[in-house]
């Protein structure tokens, strides 16, 4: 489980202004390009959600609801991450997750949620359905400036399932030992089948 800061303000102005403000109060360099934020704004025209920061400690936490008051644009989100053991060692069977392209976004259910990520190779595709979960969603009333008047519902996350995979581990640092290059061997050239 991972804490992100996000706002939903749709405002250039009022983005510069709490990037700037969230910056200070973290003591951090967020930047984010104007142009990429422009054409952002556009794109997503009454369902903006820009992440300001990802992986939020707890002191980073306790900061921004510190400043809550001055800065109610700033939310913090739950986001699930996945974990990967050894993730060196397995990435080839594993694969791995990325975010949406623009044509899984027009094919699939996902298209409000820009910043989930889904399998896009190895078991990561194949048992995407299972692994997924799904996100927190809220339908919220809003006024003429998008500021929020009322929750009208919310569905809280839910994680995705667990994978247990037969790899050996034990045989997998094995190999990756051997095709390793180090100071007194040079690494091995070929594949484990």
């Amino acid at each position: 489980l991972i804490y992100n800061a996000y706002t939903e303000t749709d405002n250039l102005d009022e983005l510069s202004r709490i990037i700037s403000r969230l910056n200070t109060i973290l003591n951090t360099s967020l930047e984010f390009d104007e142009e990429s934020l422009r054409k952002k704004l556009v794109r997503e025209k009454g369902n903006f959600t820009l992440t300001l920061k990802e992986e939020l400690t707890f002191d980073e936490i306790a900061k921004i609801e510190l400043h809550n008051l001055e800065l109610p644009e700033i939310k913090i989100g739950k986001l699930y991450k996945r974990y990967y053991p050894l993730a060196e060692l397995t990435a080839h069977t594993v694969g791995y997750i990325g975010s949406l392209s623009k044509a899984e976004i027009t094919t699939s259910n996902l298209s409000y949620y820009k910043d989930f990520y889904i399998g896009k190779n190895g078991l990561e595709k194949t048992f995407n359905d299972e692994l997924k979960g799904s996100p927190e969603i809220k339908k919220s009333e809003v006024d003429a400036h998008s500021n929020i008047i009322r929750e009208i519902t919310s569905t809280p996350a839910v994680t995705g399932k667990t994978l247990i995979t037969t790899l050996d581990n034990p045989l997998q640092k094995r190999i990756a030992e051997l095709f390793m290059p180090s100071e007194e061997k040079n690494g091995l050239d070929g594949a484990v089948v």
